[in-house]
């Protein structure tokens, strides 16, 4: 049964440690496999942890970019096939407008994004706490 990760917890900066399996996108969710690691708030408080699924459920304006490591400006792109070659997961800022979930491939020369307007529920797939609260 998967965990649910309070929207209410979850920081406008996130750096989860974990080794990246899989990036799957549909219509409606964004699906990060991990083979390893940990989610946790702060150093102090893991969240999550071993391999698992994080399901990030969107509504709203999807958008992909990605820019080489020399670059300012980004790139944007619409086909799913940005997912190809990542292999790093880096961070995902939450914002009012959008979150940006930032991926980088093996050689690390280009930084790839996926911008979803509005996340409306995050659930864990896999070991640690149980932290479903109500959310109305």
């Amino acid at each position: 049964m998967s965990k649910i990760f309070p929207l209410s917890l979850f920081p406008e900066q996130f750096f989860p440690d974990v080794t990246l399996k899989d990036v799957r996108l549909t219509e409606s969710t964004l699906e990060i496999t991990v083979t390893d690691g940990q989610w946790a708030l702060e150093d102090k408080m893991v969240l999550f942890y071993g391999p698992g699924v994080m399901t990030f459920t969107y509504s709203g304006q999807l958008q992909g970019r990605w820019r080489a490591s020399s670059d300012a400006d980004w790139e944007y792109v619409t086909s799913p096939d940005i997912f190809k070659h990542v292999a790093f997961f880096d961070m995902i800022v939450s914002g009012d407008k959008y979150w940006a979930f930032r991926f980088r491939p093996e050689q690390k020369e280009y930084t790839m994004e996926v911008l979803l307007g509005k996340v409306t529920h995050i659930a864990w797939s896999g070991a640690g706490e149980d932290l479903e609260e109500d959310e109305e």
